[in-house]
């Protein structure tokens, strides 16, 4: 590792033993879902679903380990987006909170390139952006509001694997 990666890899465990335990923690996992092709609005929980019969989503085998909070974690699926997100109408993941909360996501992209997740507000504002490596990513992202977000891809396929949202007050 480079100076700089040993570096950041510090910081990190640092950020990670001084932060707070969350109030309140929720949690999607690809692994839960049902073994389908999703070509309808479903909801799974706390987490809704949005696909068309032309712009679908499948649960694919994807085994994949990562690390997040000093966990490890291993799944068996992930949740193929499909492609583009199309806000409104298909291909994204909606969640509602209820007020200020980080939301982490494992998310990979589907092809040898870097994607980006987009987080969206009601209103279709990026409020944040969850990089998709080739390799299983995990990134946070904070929200300020309660309200109903939504997460998709800003171009090409890919997996999303967990969305964990942790509330802190």
């Amino acid at each position: 590792l480079s100076v700089l990666e040993q570096i950041e890899a510090k910081v990190k465990e640092m950020e990670i033993a001084n932060r707070p335990e969350p109030t309140g923690v929720v949690v999607f996992k690809a692994d839960d879902l049902q073994q389908t092709t999703y070509d309808s609005t479903v909801t799974e929980g706390d987490f809704t679903l949005v696909a068309t019969s032309d712009k679908k989503m499948d649960k694919k085998s994807k085994v994949v380990r990562f690390s997040y909070d000093g966990e490890n974690y291993t799944t068996a699926y992930g949740l193929s987006m499909g492609g583009s997100a199309k806000f409104g109408t298909s291909r994204y993941i909606s969640f509602t909170v209820d007020g200020p909360c980080s939301v982490t996501i494992a998310v990979q992209s589907s092809g040898t390139d870097t994607r980006t997740l987009n987080m969206v507000n009601s209103a279709g504002q990026n409020v944040g952006s969850f990089e998709a490596p080739s390799a299983v990513m995990v990134s946070t992202v904070d929200i300020d509001a309660a309200g109903t977000y939504s997460v998709g891809s800003a171009g090409s396929g890919m997996y999303v694997y967990m969305i964990i949202i942790e509330y802190f007050e």
